[in-house]
């Protein structure tokens, strides 16, 4: 486990980088999905780029030569439009438990062959940002690196309590660093303080996870003491 002034630290990276990155291209993604009741492949494809999950789905996708990617994106485009009234109309404990049973609803109707835990999770927190985790490798291994325990790949339901586990205890932290106060005229135009704060932590996570260099804070403009 990290101790806590590692995390106080990290927090001073971690909850800017995460109004940034929501400022830069998050938000906007989010907007996009939440403004169509009906996505079509040209919104779905623009939402693949914007989270980096064009790669995987063509590296993962049926045949190759069967199967165009248009054809891909028109079945994927359909199965998240069914996908999305069950995420709008979910209680948060169920959120979980959704997601889990469309990915594999995904690999049963072959609209892809690989389990695609972190796309479907990216559109539930597209559609609920301020209560859905969206599913990370960098996140899990931060997870780990927190808690001492791995938790298996594409296990969402673990993930998903243990982030929530995580974001109130950094929450406290937040608060108790008054970062949230000090960094409310970034994000209080932008976004509510709940996911702010889920941001933070899904950053700090990240972090933690190996997604940005730590063993040298001094380098950051912050103190290791």
């Amino acid at each position: 486990m990290t101790d806590n002034t590692s995390i106080k630290n990290l927090l001073q990276i971690a909850a800017p980088y995460a109004i940034y990155k929501w400022a830069e291209s998050e938000k906007y993604s989010v907007e996009e999905i939440q403004s169509y009741s009906r996505i079509d492949e040209n919104v779905l494809s623009g939402w693949l780029r914007k989270w980096g999950l064009s790669q995987a789905l063509i590296k993962h996708r049926p045949s190759p030569k069967t199967t165009s990617m248009q054809e891909i994106h028109e079945r994927l485009a359909n199965s998240l439009c069914e996908i999305r009234p069950l995420l709008l109309g979910s209680r948060k404990k169920d959120i979980p438990h959704i997601v889990e049973k469309s990915v594999k609803k995904l690999q049963d109707d072959g609209v892809t062959i690989a389990r695609q835990t972190s796309l479907i999770s990216k559109f539930a927190f597209s559609l609920r940002p301020d209560i859905t985790a969206p599913y990370d490798s960098y996140a899990r291994g931060g997870l780990k690196v927190y808690y001492g325990r791995k938790i298996d790949d594409h296990d969402y339901l673990v993930y998903f309590k243990k982030f929530n586990q995580f974001a109130n205890e950094c929450s406290k932290e937040l608060d108790e660093t008054l970062l949230t106060t000090i960094l409310q005229p970034l994000w209080g135009p932008l976004m509510n303080k709940t996911v702010f704060k889920h941001r933070t932590a899904d950053k700090l996570l990240m972090i933690l996870g190996g997604l940005l260099p730590t063993d040298n804070l001094e380098s950051w403009g912050i103190s290791s003491q």
